[in-house]
């Protein structure tokens, strides 16, 4: 396993890992941390909560698996989760294939440090404006968050691409 990497504004640790072309991803989340609606265009997650109450939504149902079970989340379907217990909670996931999602995680680690953006996902300056476009297309491929919607989002985002791509 990797080096932990934080995430402030998700209140999340991560340790990475390989299992051949899968990504294996030990993620302790401290009470009310929290993974805002996504969904990957081309990865399975197969997620087993260790330790803690993580509460999942997944395609607009809720679960809240005994530590333990296994939650598999297909490829484009939207899904969330959120520790609502008292204490930390510790989750293994598996991503089939990895593709570029250690990488993901890391940079929205690093924007979350750098206090680019709140804990609500809204960017803080101009500079964190330009930084969030940037992450979004580069990952669009990997992980496609759903609010605001895609559709907003590329209206948004799409000058300042164009004005950071100029720099």
């Amino acid at each position: 396993m990797s080096e932990q990497v934080y995430d402030p504004n998700r209140r999340q640790r991560y340790e990475f890992g390989r299992e051949g072309e899968n990504l294996v991803v030990e993620i302790r989340v401290a009470p009310g941390g929290d993974v805002p609606p996504h969904y990957h265009p081309a990865q399975e997650e197969r997620w087993t909560v260790r330790q803690g109450r993580v509460r999942f939504k997944i395609d607009g149902r809720t679960v809240v698996p005994e530590p333990g079970a296994e939650v598999v989340v297909a490829p484009r379907v939207k899904h969330s989760f959120k520790n609502v217990g008292d204490g930390e909670a510790h989750i293994h996931v598996e991503v089939r294939p990895a593709g570029e999602l250690q990488a993901f995680l890391e940079d929205a680690a690093a924007l979350s440090r750098a206090g680019y953006y709140t804990r609500h996902g809204l960017v803080k300056s101009p500079k964190g404006a330009l930084r969030m476009a940037e992450f979004v297309d580069r990952y669009r491929d990997t992980t496609v968050v759903t609010l605001p919607p895609p559709a907003l989002q590329r209206l948004l985002f799409s000058p300042l691409l164009r004005l950071s791509r100029r720099r």
